[in-house]
């Protein structure tokens, strides 16, 4: 659903900002994207299977709270995500890692509807690992987790 919405978002805002973009013309999109975007979505799905594994033997702990409590799970997977991303996105440009790993995130540029998808698979377990580490850390709100995931998203 995520993905559909990528494409879905990308053509609202191409039709009504269009005149105002680098992007005013209909982007092609490569064989190798349209693939890669394909198996990141299938890295997204396997990275939720041990997720969901964790999370059906108790370690990891979905709650209902309150609206204050919520806002402050919401606010901490987001400190702990920017922080985390940040280093390791530091850490991509000062070392080797960037041409191994993070280079073909800055190859890509031409934004369309997958563009969120295009990244290598290594980013991609990166980012889920990270969120599982953070559910087994510490109890989470679903609804906190959802805002979470829809505005990193």
């Amino acid at each position: 659903m995520m993905y559909l919405g990528s494409w879905a978002l990308v053509v609202v805002l191409q039709k009504l900002l269009a005149e105002r973009t680098i992007n005013a013309a209909p982007v092609v999109i490569s064989r190798r994207d349209w693939l890669l975007s394909w198996l990141i979505i299938a890295i997204n799905v396997g990275v939720g299977i041990p997720g969901w594994w964790l999370w059906q033997r108790g370690y990891i702990t979905l709650i209902h709270r309150t609206l204050p409590l919520a806002l402050i799970d919401a606010a901490l997977a987001l400190a702990y995500f920017d922080l985390g991303m940040y280093a390791l996105h530091r850490c991509m440009h000062a070392t080797w890692l960037y041409r191994l790993i993070h280079q073909r995130h800055h190859e890509h540029t031409d934004v369309s509807g997958i563009s969120l998808y295009v990244m290598n698979p290594v980013e991609a377990l990166g980012f889920g690992f990270m969120l599982i580490l953070f559910l087994l850390i510490r109890s989470c709100s679903f609804e906190a987790l959802m805002a979470f995931l829809l505005l990193n998203w």
